[in-house]
């Protein structure tokens, strides 16, 4: 089931001559989507509730962290659910998904539980460029960069 129009962004393809309206996918017909709709802020709340306990076990989420030993080209491996990375020394979680115009990542440093989510409208979209610059921006401020170092679980 799709939001009410009224509350829905149109998303898009670029199907080789420009963005065009995408077809809208029944949230249902794409499984392992859970048939949801969300925001930023829900995203971050999620990841919160996540790592604090309120969603699932303490050992749950370590085992959702915890690699399964799998390596792939990129550097990442895999949890129980999540795609584990490490970046610039730091332990990261994310997962990112793709439905009928839209592209969502969602990254959750797991040291400083700093949380980068990119929500896009565009389908054929790379959003790690943009992640890892709004991740960098943090990191390289001077009024930020303390959220970077002595990081604590």
């Amino acid at each position: 089931m799709l939001p009410p129009t009224s509350l829905s962004a149109t998303g898009y393809t670029d199907n080789g001559m420009g963005l065009q309206p995408a077809i809208l996918w029944d949230r249902s017909a794409a499984f392992a989507t859970g048939a949801l709709s969300s925001n930023v802020y829900d995203l971050v709340t999620w990841d919160n509730a996540l790592r604090h306990g309120m969603a699932v076990s303490p050992d749950s989420f370590k085992a959702m962290t915890t690699s399964n030993g799998f390596l792939d080209s990129g550097g990442n491996t895999y949890g129980f659910g999540l795609a584990l990375y490490t970046f610039d020394h730091h332990p990261i979680m994310w997962h990112s998904g793709q439905i009928g115009g839209f592209y969502a990542e969602n990254v959750v440093f797991l040291d400083s539980g700093i949380t980068v989510v990119v929500l896009t409208n565009d389908q054929d979209v790379d959003t790690d460029p943009l992640v890892f610059a709004i991740t960098n921006a943090v990191c390289g401020s001077a009024q930020l960069v303390a959220n970077c170092e002595n990081a604590q679980p």
